[in-house]
């Protein structure tokens, strides 16, 4: 038998060899029966792996893990982080190899059921799919991805917000993200380098700003304007940080 207690350990290990290979690990059950059924399982994968060249069980938890520990460069991890927590009640324990075109379609039907627009169910299609390539390509955990169905979205921005809804909305607004609010309806500037504007990138005197191409998403460097409302805004902001225009208690915003 090749089940066996360590001292002072409540739990089952076991130890046994395949294809000339030792293998000792935990069975993490300290009921024998329940230990006995994971050796036996262990045993039957690993033979699989070895003998026969079937790739090792792979969980949608494993894939995420990897896929975030590479992206840490990506501009849109916090993004990408917000998609996969909505995902994963959905695909929670799910080998990689059993996420199928009826997986994904069905959150697909989810996502829509919560009223989520076309453009956000795609951008968690496109993540999931993203996620299963690499899988394939990188890391070799599958063999193959399911083509996964794309919602048609709308061409172009359809509405934008009247001078009646922008007053609405500012008045709701706390301090800090007021003046975030009014500094992006005055220049058009996206989130993100409104959150990350700094003071070295705002030139008071001739009532400029830019993005760096580091910053912009077309990674070319973008000279913004500022009218007399977004000038007001930064002429609030002077003295609350040394370095970020936009703060929160004395922090840069996230």
């Amino acid at each position: 038998m090749s089940l066996y207690k360590r001292k002072g350990s409540a739990q089952w290990w076991v130890a046994f060899m395949v294809n000339g290979e030792r293998v000792q690990e935990s069975t993490g059950a300290a009921n024998r029966r329940n230990a006995q059924e994971c050796h036996d399982r262990r045993r039957a994968e690993l033979w699989e792996q070895q003998g026969l060249g079937v790739k090792p069980r792979r969980t949608w938890e494993e894939a995420v893990l990897r896929h975030l520990n590479e992206s840490g460069h990506k501009r849109t991890l916090v993004t990408d982080r917000f998609h996969l927590r909505w995902m994963h009640p959905h695909l929670e324990g799910l080998d990689l190899a059993a996420i199928t075109r009826d997986v994904a379609d069905a959150l697909v039907q989810a996502g829509l059921a919560e009223r989520a627009s076309h453009a956000t169910v795609n951008r968690r299609t496109q993540l999931l799919r993203a996620i299963l390539r690499k899988a394939q390509a990188d890391w070799e955990w599958i063999d193959k991805v399911p083509r996964l169905r794309i919602l048609k979205e709308p061409e172009g921005r359809t509405r934008w917000l009247s001078h009646a809804e922008a007053v609405r909305l500012l008045a709701e607004l706390p301090e800090h993200l007021q003046a975030m609010a009014r500094f992006s309806l005055a220049t058009g500037l996206r989130q993100g380098n409104v959150k990350g504007l700094r003071w070295a990138q705002v030139d008071r005197e001739r009532c400029r700003a830019w993005v760096t191409a580091e910053e912009a998403k077309g990674r070319r460097a973008i000279p913004v304007p500022l009218n007399v409302e977004a000038m007001q805004v930064v002429s609030e902001q002077l003295g609350k940080h040394r370095q970020f225009v936009f703060t929160y208690q004395g922090q840069p915003t996230t």
